[in-house]
């Protein structure tokens, strides 16, 4: 049966908002943290077995085209094909692990994000630091804009002391300074839930895959 929630917690929230589905902040945590590795395990798996195929099917081919046949050598493969094997799964690794040492640098320069000139937009960057010690975090974090007319914000990084918050300049021009505090509680909220964590790890990796998308979409064939 599942757990009524408490009425003081009912009262608490705002109107529309499902009850029912508020879980605890470390429970949250907890989870992005499972999420961060299962991605994690998952995604070097496959690189890896993408690897690995590559080095069987060159090992293969270098075999057939001196001996003429597989079958002849086959017992002498084994040890270098286990080498391949673990050497896959550490260039997995190191290639994951490398993106996700500069993956909040990474991602802000693909969002084409700048962090904008000393003196300016000094409203905007009180509040964030009000939210950032709010919340406590261990520095605030530096803000980027976007140079485009649309509304929208983001933020990523792996940990408090990584994140990043960006902002649209749409956002600035139509937001006034009372609603940024919203908008800026709002982002750092995930990154005390680890949101964050899950969502650069994924975006940091997926990096390429994205890019090859966007260079399809955006190719145009000449005439």
């Amino acid at each position: 049966m599942a757990q009524r929630p408490s009425p003081t917690l009912a009262n608490a929230v705002a109107p529309g908002v499902r009850v029912a589905r508020i879980e605890p902040l470390q429970r949250r945590v907890e989870r992005n943290r499972w999420k961060f590795l299962g991605f994690m395990l998952a995604f070097t798996s496959v690189v890896a077995l993408c690897l690995f195929t590559v080095a069987v099917l060159v090992t293969l081919l270098v075999v057939l085209l001196v001996y003429g046949t597989a079958s002849e050598v086959a017992p002498a493969l084994r040890v270098p094909l286990g080498v391949a094997l673990a050497a896959s799964v550490v260039v997995a690794w190191a290639w994951a692990l490398g993106k996700l040492a500069r993956s909040e640098v990474s991602l802000v320069e693909r969002l084409e994000a700048r962090m904008p000139a000393g003196g300016s937009l000094l409203p905007t960057k009180s509040v964030l630091r009000d939210m950032a010690i709010a919340a406590g975090l261990p520095k605030t974090p530096p803000l980027y804009v976007i140079d485009t007319p649309k509304v929208n914000a983001f933020v990523v990084g792996r940990s408090a002391a990584r994140v990043r918050i960006g902002v649209t300049r749409g956002l600035l021009e139509r937001i006034v300074v009372d609603e940024q505090r919203a908008v800026f509680a709002n982002l750092i909220a995930r990154v005390l839930t680890l949101d964050t964590l899950w969502a650069t790890a994924v975006s940091a990796l997926m990096g390429p895959i994205w890019a090859m998308r966007d260079y399809d979409l955006g190719y145009e064939p000449s005439d």
